[in-house]
């Protein structure tokens, strides 16, 4: 499995530090599991919705004119040049997942979705998530730098962050709803709030 796999890789690391590694892969895969369950809440959600208040729909909202969008792009582009150097530690396991997973020297598909995961990670500095790559493909994780270790952290905070807004949509509370009444609740919050969106929009 991947936590056996994790565990023969980074053997050479400090206790701390392996914590921080699989506290890591189990929230990734909690945030999966509470995606997953939420898509289909969801959808439940909404044909209930529908069933009850009739379809709603949002128009997505376009910029106001052309000069938006290139304020968007040339801010974008500001800043990539003032992006500070990538963490060395963050390179070196970048450059050993990829010389094991690139199309090029593999054809293998499964290793090109997992190249395509980690060339994401790396220009995320989702250093996190490239150890975790590394240790399912039994790389020998290195000893990480102090600095390498906050952004670690920071990974692992950002992750929690994503859970927590999951599980504060109306689709999770949806999915751990027990009775009809709670439902219905949560039906009449979705309702209001759609409406205040939609008075919102009409009175810009």
């Amino acid at each position: 499995g991947s936590f056996g796999s994790l565990f023969l890789s980074m053997y050479i690391m400090s206790r701390k530090n392996k914590k921080l590694i699989l506290q890591y892969s189990f929230l990734k895969l909690e945030k999966e599991d509470v995606e997953e369950l939420s898509n289909k809440a969801a959808i439940e959600l909404e044909k209930a919705y529908r069933e009850k208040y009739g379809e709603y729909k949002i128009k997505p909202q376009k910029p106001e004119n052309i000069n938006d969008v290139k304020e968007v792009k040339d801010k974008k582009i500001q800043e990539e040049i003032i992006d500070p150097p990538k963490n060395e530690d963050l390179r070196k396991l970048y450059r050993k997942i990829a010389s094991a997973t690139h199309p090029d020297k593999t054809k293998d598909v499964d290793l090109s979705e997992v190249f395509d995961q980690a060339a994401r990670a790396y220009e995320n500095d989702n250093l996190a998530e490239l150890l975790n790559i590394a240790g399912n493909l039994n790389i020998e994780i290195i000893k990480l730098s102090p600095e390498s270790v906050v952004i670690l952290k920071n990974n692992i905070d950002n992750i929690s962050s994503k859970i927590d807004s999951l599980k504060g949509k109306a689709a999770w509370y949806w999915f751990k709803a027990k009775s009809k009444e709670d439902k219905d609740k949560i039906l009449e919050f979705v309702f209001n709030f759609r409406k205040g969106e939609k008075n919102e929009k009409n009175n810009s």
